[in-house]
């Protein structure tokens, strides 16, 4: 199964966040803009934007759906306390994952006004929704938050230790042919 987003086993991941307040909403109404944004034709519109062109490689040789489930998997869209949203994606590009979440806040904000912006035939009055307020910017990666190169030193540390251990065991328990 496809899960790196066209990386290697060991192909650096960046995280950009962001915050989103949404005055007036609710928890349940939070977690309505949460599944319409991880919908899977929010997905696709997401991936198959040109400005970020996600996945690409992949897409050639990946059934759409499972670049679907991993970028499901790459987006985390929480609802935080009330009326906020946070919204974080890693990739191994930090650029793309920048711009990536820019177009995820503004898939929040259209499918607020589609879901809760109310009818055009609904009655004046005071306007239950308000736009989504951006609280934190979408974040510039600066550092790669996977892999962790320090465990992956510790691991490899331990490994070649033992590696040590078992041939010096091996080496002292042969023994010399005779000549």
């Amino acid at each position: 199964s496809f899960d790196k987003g066209g990386q290697s086993l060991l192909g650096e991941q960046f995280r950009s966040t962001a915050l989103v307040s949404v005055e007036n909403g609710t928890a349940e109404q939070m977690q309505i803009l949460r599944k319409d944004v991880l919908s899977s034709e929010s997905l696709s519109y997401v991936i198959n934007d040109p400005r970020l062109r996600l996945f690409a490689g992949t897409l050639k040789t990946v059934p759409p759906e499972d670049v679907v489930a991993a970028m499901r998997r790459h987006l985390i869209i929480t609802p935080v306390g009330g009326h906020y949203i946070s919204v974080s994606f890693d990739y191994a590009d930090r650029y793309k994952a920048l711009m990536t979440i820019q177009v995820v806040m503004a898939r929040i904000d259209e499918a607020t006004h589609r879901l809760f912006g109310g009818l055009p035939d609904a009655g004046v009055g005071p306007i239950p929704w308000s736009k989504p307020a951006i609280l934190e910017e979408p974040s510039m990666p600066v550092f790669p938050v996977r892999p962790n190169r320090y465990m992956i030193g510790g691991a490899g540390s331990i490994a070649g230790l033992l590696a040590a251990v078992v041939i010096g065991v091996v080496r002292s328990r042969r023994v010399p042919a005779a000549d």
